[in-house]
């Protein structure tokens, strides 16, 4: 069941439920406060319910009585395919060496933003995603968000070295005598207007 939410979170863990025989419960993106990731399960998944969130009770009420009235399975209706099993393996730390990584995917242009490893792309996946050795795993929508932070990150980071270069600048020039004092202080000055220009672009 996917519910409001941001990006794509939930969308390839129901993928996998459904291919298995599970049902896919989906609120309504009409009727989400955030609907993100109902639309992302949707554009995936074919969903066995789409709901209003208050309509969602009463069939999960009728699945479960349907369910004890029924004969209990003992096992799902699809066994988990090799790359499931494999890719399970590796979320639960259970196997993470990038021979085992490389038999779901293709090296990509992207790292891995927690560990800068590689990361791989997967095969067939629903939505696109990534995974690197050591575990780590995101959707396009997720490694979007994450490349955003970074660039941002590195933005600030840049604005505050020039900033702080302008000062050693301007301090160095009041040791400065012949001119190299003017010197320093038109080149704090470009430091200053540089780091203007990257608040500029972060504010836009």
């Amino acid at each position: 069941m996917i519910l409001t939410g941001y990006l794509d979170d939930g969308t390839a863990g129901l993928f996998a439920l459904k291919e298995r025989g599970g049902l896919a419960i989906v609120q309504d993106p009409e009727d989400a406060e955030i609907p993100a990731m109902p639309r992302s399960a949707l554009r995936y998944v074919k969903a066995d319910y789409c709901l209003k969130l208050r309509e969602i009770p009463a069939v999960l009420a009728n699945l479960a009585k349907a369910s004890e009235e029924a004969e209990v399975k003992t096992k799902p209706d699809k066994a988990m395919s090799k790359d499931l099993e494999l890719e399970v393996a590796i979320a639960s730390n259970e196997r993470s060496r990038l021979s085992e990584v490389r038999k779901l995917g293709s090296p990509s242009f992207y790292v891995c933003p927690e560990c800068q490893g590689t990361l791989s792309r997967m095969h067939d996946a629903h939505p696109p995603r990534f995974r690197c050795h050591t575990g780590h795993a995101y959707s396009i929508g997720s490694l979007e968000s994450e490349m955003t932070n970074d660039i941002e990150a590195s933005l600030w980071n840049a604005i505050r070295s020039l900033e702080e270069f302008a000062i050693l600048l301007k301090e160095r020039a009041g040791e400065e005598r012949d001119g190299e004092g003017e010197k320093e202080r038109m080149k704090a000055d470009g430091a200053i207007q540089k780091a203007q220009a990257l608040r500029q672009l972060l504010a836009e």
